[in-house]
């Protein structure tokens, strides 16, 4: 059982200033990445490289290039007509509604104010000209 503490990170989501348990031999580390990829995350990494050991044997088999092989091996037999599709027994996903956006581009809905200095130009060349920005006189 080894203990990998982070350093602080700007850039990390995390932030830093972490500590992770790593049991090299059960292959799990306290972030959990290791167990839910079947990889070794980069503090068992750490770990691996103060041992001296390969971490690239620490990998599942399930990444190898024989089991790729053996997946894809068999030959696919596709209905050349979509009468010929069977319907598929198990649950039907229906999108949210709540979470698709409508057709054309979004609405703004930020308000201008005086604060903004910009005002909309009278007399412009197009009745519907974009914002500028006009001296005060």
């Amino acid at each position: 059982m080894y203990q990998v503490e982070t350093a602080y990170n700007n850039y990390s989501s995390g932030g830093g200033h972490n500590s992770h348990e790593i049991n090299i031999m059960a292959r799990t580390c306290g972030c959990g990445k290791w167990q839910n990829r079947k990889i070794p995350c980069s503090h068992a990494i750490t770990v691996l490289q103060y041992l001296g050991q390969d971490a690239t044997t620490y990998i599942d088999p399930c990444y190898s290039l024989e089991n790729a092989i053996r997946t894809y091996s068999h030959q696919f037999k596709v209905p050349k007509s979509e009468s010929l599709w069977k319907d598929v027994d198990g649950p039907k996903w229906v999108p949210n509604l709540a979470l698709l956006r409508g057709k054309g581009l979004p609405v703004k809905s930020r308000i201008r104010n005086e604060m903004d200095g910009v005002r909309r130009e009278l007399g412009g060349r197009r009745p519907d000209s974009d914002l500028r920005e006009i001296q005060q006189k």
